[in-house]
Order: C-alpha cells, then sequence, then structure tokens
C-alpha cells in the first residue's frame, strides 16, 4: 500500500533520505567484513594451475519516490534497474596454444524493480516481490586468433549497443532513462493515465540476453565484430532472433573512446533495430561526452536521441567523484505522434575500501500525444551497490 504527500509537506522525504543514510552507515559499520567478501570473492580459487573458480556479484537498491504533478508516491526501497542485483560463479580453463574454456552461470534478483513501480502497485500481472532472473548459463571457447564461440543463455551480439557510456555515472543515469523508475503520467485534469514511465521511454538496446550462438571476432586495433542467432526461451516466444554488431574500445587523441554499433532483427515482434552509442573521456580534466541513439521499424517507425555531460574528480579520498546531466528525447515510442523527453542530474561517489558506490538521481520525464495533456512527473532515487 503506497502512501502519498503533497509537494508542500517534506516529512515523508526526509524519512526516505534518513533511510538510505541508514543504508549507507550501515554499510560503513561492517565495512571490514564487507573487504574481506569481495576480496574473497575476486579472489579465484585455481586447480591444477589451469583452471579458476570465481564467486562473484552485487547488492544494488535505493529508496525511491515520484512526484506525479498532483500527489507524490514514496515506494520505499527499490530494484535500481540500471544494475540488478546478481550472483554468479564462473570457471576459466586456459589450455595449450593460447585456447581457454569459460563457463558462467548468473542470477538476477529482482524483488521490486523500480522501473516496474507505479501509483497503483507494480506494471507486471505478479508483484516481482520474489522474482529471479537466470541471467546467463553459457560456455565459450576462444584463442587470440581464431576469436571467441558462445552457446548458451547470455548477451546476443547487439545486448549494450546503446549502452557505452564512460561517465562514471551510468550506474544511475543511463540512456535507458526508464530505469530510475518513476509510474503513471497524469493527464492536465489530474486523472491518472495508462501510460507509464516504463512504457513512454526504451533506448532499444538490441536483443538483449537471449539463448544464443554467438561468434566474436578477434580483437584487431580495439575493434570487435560480433554476430549470433538466438531465441527467447525464457519468455518462450517463438521466432528467430539475429543480429550483428561491432564495437571499439581504445584511446584517440589521448581520450578514452567506447563505442558500439549494432543491426537486430526481432521475428517475433517482426521488429528492425538500428541503435549505437559512443562515449569519451578525457583523463586529464575528467570531463566526459556521451551520445546514443536508435531507430526501430515496427508497426511504426520509433527513434530517440540521448545526450549526456559528465565530470569525474578525485575530491575525497574513499573514492572519485562522477557527475553528469543529461537529455532524452524519443518520438513514437508508446504510439504514432508521441513523444518523450526527460532531462536527469547524478552523482556517484565510489567507495575503494568498501568496494561500494553510494548514488543519487533525478529524473524528470514529460509525455504527450494526441489523446490528452499531460503532467510532467519528476522522480528521486538514493542508494547504493555492493560488489562482491
Amino acid at each position: 500500500m503506497h502512501s502519498f504527500v503533497h509537494m508542500h509537506q517534506p516529512v515523508t522525504y526526509i524519512r526516505m533520505v534518513a533511510g538510505a543514510a541508514f543504508l549507507a552507515l550501515s554499510a560503513v559499520g561492517n565495512a571490514d567484513a564487507q573487504e574481506r567478501e569481495a576480496d574473497t570473492g575476486h579472489a579465484p580459487i585455481r586447480f591444477r594451475d589451469i583452471t579458476s573458480l570465481n564467486f562473484y556479484g552485487q547488492a544494488n537498491e535505493g529508496v525511491l519516490r515520484f512526484d506525479d504533478g498532483e500527489e507524490t508516491s514514496d515506494y520505499g526501497i527499490v530494484a535500481n534497474g540500471n544494475a540488478v542485483s546478481r550472483a554468479g560463479l564462473s570457471l576459466t580453463t586456459d589450455y595449450d596454444r593460447g585456447w581457454t574454456f569459460f563457463a558462467n552461470f548468473e542470477l538476477g534478483f529482482l524483488a521490486r524493480p523500480a522501473r516496474e513501480k507505479t501509483q497503483i502497485g507494480s506494471s507486471r500481472v505478479d508483484d516481482g516481490s520474489d522474482r529471479t532472473e537466470t541471467r546467463k548459463l553459457e560456455a565459450s571457447l576462444s584463442s587470440p586468433r581464431g576469436g571467441r564461440f558462445w552457446i548458451g543463455q547470455g548477451s546476443m551480439a547487439s545486448d549494450g549497443s546503446s549502452e557505452h557510456d564512460l561517465s562514471g555515472t551510468g550506474l544511475i543515469a543511463s540512456s535507458n532513462v526508464s530505469n530510475m523508475g518513476g509510474g503513471l503520467f497524469r493527464t492536465r485534469q489530474g486523472a491518472l493515465s495508462d501510460v507509464s514511465t516504463a512504457a513512454a521511454f526504451n533506448n532499444f538496446d538490441g536483443l538483449g540476453r537471449q539463448f544464443r550462438l554467438r561468434y566474436d571476432t578477434p580483437t584487431t586495433k580495439g575493434v570487435t565484430f560480433r554476430v549470433s542467432y538466438g531465441t527467447d526461451v525464457v519468455n518462450n516466444n517463438k521466432g528467430d532472433l539475429q543480429d550483428v554488431a561491432v564495437s571499439y574500445g581504445g584511446n584517440v587523441a589521448g581520450r578514452n573512446l567506447s563505442a558500439g554499433l549494432a543491426y537486430a532483427h526481432d521475428k517475433f515482434r517482426d521488429a528492425e533495430t538500428i541503435s549505437g552509442s559512443v562515449s569519451a573521456l578525457d583523463p586529464g580534466t575528467g570531463l566526459s561526452l556521451t551520445v546514443a541513439t536508435a531507430f526501430r521499424q515496427q508497426d511504426r517507425d520509433a527513434r530517440y536521441h540521448y545526450l549526456k555531460l559528465g565530470l569525474q574528480r578525485d575530491w575525497f579520498s574513499a573514492g572519485r567523484t562522477a557527475l553528469s546531466i543529461d537529455h532524452y528525447s524519443g518520438r513514437a515510442i508508446v504510439k504514432a505522434g508521441s513523444t518523450s523527453r526527460s532531462w536527469g542530474i547524478a552523482a556517484v561517489q565510489r567507495m575503494d575500501n568498501w568496494n561500494t558506490d553510494l548514488f543519487f538521481g533525478m529524473r524528470r520525464y514529460d509525455y504527450d500525444d494526441s489523446s490528452d495533456a499531460f503532467q510532467h512527473g519528476v522522480a528521486t532515487m538514493l542508494g547504493m551497490r555492493i560488489g562482491f
């Protein structure tokens, strides 16, 4: 059951901030234990000098509120959809002549995802309070000259094509702006509509994680080509999934650069998508620029553009601070003629000794179509990610 307060009543918001502060202080109080867990998780167990076993994961939670223009909803503790809580186990075996076998099993924990919360409950049929997801169940065989062959549940070639981001704030502010959470838009008359922030904003980031066959070429001067063929066995969607992608990671004129471009065909949804992103970081000044865009042809032609400016500095001995401001503009995401706009600010503070990130984000969502006029919404999230 959600509680509502008007904007001129700050008590609930203060409680929300206090709750996040309590989470942060709890992490500080258990810093030694968390650091030991992190060290244990990142130090692989080795067998016969050629095989290593590594356990890893993260907990990523925050507190979320959403002002829809009439009332403010406090959702309490939710899962940060930009990097969900997860745990995984990987095995690596090195053979002669540079060949490597790799296997990975990873579960995601999707209790109360931020993007699915609305003023009247979850946007899914179930509440999502106890859901888990098999993110990865895959194996690969690779060599420096032969490239890498993948099989199983995992990233398609186009996955991540819209999310190359060196700003340091991708934990709370990515091109998939709806991940921070929000709710239903209200009409100008004050009634709740059936359009949610999750539906109105999309970054068309390739085909995600599916059961697939995939091949990656060897990386040459920072460039890698990928191709994959798969199907959505998790949701039992019948239809072929095919995509190709190219990515780059390296240094150009003294700037760090990460970029990707992909084409994807989803036969089940009869959709074709071209998506891409590029991010550049100047190590000297800490300034970064990130751009992402995509075009999807389905029953209508939908597209978006995303721009982010970032700054990273070592202001505190605990770790690097990252700040950013961004803007999203989309057309026909919900229906033909609809427009979706968003701007946001974000801050991420790294705590190196605890393997922890503290984050804050505020985002405004605007939506419009020919059916009615809508009020804007503002989402605020404060939380932390702890890695192990």
